[in-house]
């Protein structure tokens, strides 16, 4: 039979069922390959994106302004 050439999971889903021409073998096909990238898209544990955070501090050195330093 065609199923031959499915892949794997496919033809494990196909296989205990009675297929009475290749018409509905196609639909089948059609049918688990539709559950199976449904259920990828909705699947829990998605890769989280990854983000990074920055330490900052209180005060910057910068843009701190000594006193002592401005004339009058």
């Amino acid at each position: 039979m065609a199923a031959g050439g499915l892949d794997y999971s496919v033809r494990k889903k196909l296989d205990t069922q009675y297929l009475r021409d290749m018409v509905q073998l196609a639909d089948r096909v059609r049918q688990a390959e539709r559950l199976k990238a449904e259920k990828a898209r909705s699947s829990k544990f998605h890769k989280k994106e990854k983000v990074a955070y920055v330490e900052t501090n209180n005060s910057d050195d910068e843009y701190d302004i000594n006193y002592e330093d401005v004339e009058d």
